[in-house]
């Protein structure tokens, strides 16, 4: 029998660690410590942060795009607040200033010590902004001088008017106005009218004086006191302040365009189609959010560079406005989408939706001054537009940016309280 000669086999032992073979080797390492079953999250969940971002992304351009070749966004979200802005600082620019500077001419014929007082109140007005006093020679006729010089009003104090104001019978004064200037003529006459208000009771006071024989009181002088203006420093610049008021009104419609084309999606069916599509829900209703922020802000914005520009509107601070334009956008947004999310028809959600920017905008103070007290003050400090005016107030003159921090914040809550019941109905009208 012959033995072999080949190499012999040992066995291996049951306790030497056994080679991975090439397919363990290629595994990953998650893998074959969960005993080649695999642990990883599938694609779809990895990429679902980069699916949200992009859907976002691709809905807020697409809408953006259409709303901005839409003329409901130019002309109610641009040219309508410009224009109204423009004619409302062009009539009451002087009225929000403290100053009206109507022109007036004062045609003393009598040079007596009577009329000087009242030259000096006149003068006196002048310097407060009230009157801007033109004096006119001796011999000027009124009715020309209302022409020749653009004057509103004309207050001539004829001759013999220092006698007849210490005699019994009262003292005339003249005033002459134009027809098409009923507002700044019935000032200037209520001026003239105080005046010989005080005549008349000093001369009443020296006639029993003399029936008495006792000594006349002195004339009545107007006292030397310093006024100061304690809210100067916090006082929005006239332009400013009505330009703030047409953008809060017109905001709060613009928004519309965002957050209501999910009704108009709805109706047409368009939603459904883009529901379908491999995106997270939440991914439209931010997209539709954004889109009304993003309009807002660009509305605002171009009023106020546009007011900065051509009026020389002060704001204050920059980035503090900034904040309070992007805060309020927000909030109306916010709102926005309440409304969306409780109406039926892009319809009622339209007319709801304007309805409340302007019952809004009138309780805020804007379009008209509000009391601070009482049940109109506590009302118009429950609106998003009152925050709004008082963080621009805050910003005027030098003051920092973070000034309007409190309104910034007290929008903040106004888009929480708003905003969480929206975004609840908001995904019912979502559901499936």
């Amino acid at each position: 029998m012959s033995r072999s000669t080949g190499p012999t086999s040992k066995p291996c032992s049951s306790t030497s660690p056994a080679r991975a073979s090439a397919s363990e080797r290629s595994e990953p390492p998650e893998r074959r410590r969960a005993g080649g079953r695999e642990r990883s999250e599938p694609p779809e969940r990895r990429r679902a942060g980069g699916t949200v971002s992009r859907a976002v992304w691709l809905i807020l351009v697409k809408d953006l795009r259409r709303n901005l070749r839409n003329g409901f966004f130019l002309v109610m979200g641009i040219i309508t607040p410009l224009v109204l802005a423009f004619v409302f600082n062009l009539v009451f620019g002087g009225v929000t200033s403290g100053r009206l500077d109507v022109p007036v001419g004062y045609l003393d014929e009598d040079r007596s010590e009577a009329s000087a007082r009242l030259g000096d109140l006149l003068d006196g007005l002048d310097d407060e902004g009230l009157l801007e006093v033109t004096r006119l020679e001796r011999g000027t006729d009124p009715a020309e001088a209302l022409g020749d010089r653009d004057l509103t009003a004309v207050v001539e104090v004829p001759a013999g008017f220092g006698a007849a104001a210490g005699g019994a019978e009262p003292p005339v004064i003249g005033v002459v106005g134009e027809d098409d200037a009923p507002t700044s003529v019935g000032i200037v006459r209520a001026v003239v009218e105080g005046f010989a208000r005080e005549s008349d009771r000093e001369r009443i006071g020296a006639a029993a004086a003399a029936a008495l024989d006792v000594a006349p009181p002195p004339p009545a002088t107007r006292p030397a006191v310093a006024l100061v203006d304690r809210d100067a420093e916090e006082r929005l610049d006239a332009g400013a302040q009505i330009a703030a008021a047409m953008a809060s009104l017109f905001l709060f419609i613009i928004s519309l365009l965002g957050v209501n084309s999910l009704l108009d999606e709805r109706r047409d069916g368009t939603l459904a189609r883009l529901l379908a599509a491999p995106i997270p829900r939440s991914s439209v209703i931010v997209a539709k959010i954004l889109v009304s922020v993003v309009l807002g802000v660009a509305s605002v914005m171009v009023l106020v560079l546009a007011m900065a520009l051509v009026l020389g509107a002060d704001w204050g601070a920059p980035l503090g406005v900034v904040a309070l334009v992007v805060a309020l956008s927000v909030t109306a947004a916010a709102l926005t989408l309440l409304v969306a999310g409780s109406a039926r028809t892009p319809e009622a959600a339209a007319s709801l939706q304007s309805s409340l920017a302007v019952v809004l905008a009138v309780l805020g103070g804007g379009l008209v001054p509000l009391p601070d007290g009482g049940l109109v003050g506590l009302l118009s400090r429950l609106t998003p537009h009152r925050w709004f005016y008082e963080g621009l107030r805050s910003l005027a003159g030098d003051a920092p940016w973070t000034a309007a921090l409190p309104a910034v914040a007290a929008l903040a809550g106004f888009t929480l309280v708003l905003g969480a019941p929206g975004l609840v109905l908001a995904r019912r009208r979502l559901a499936p």
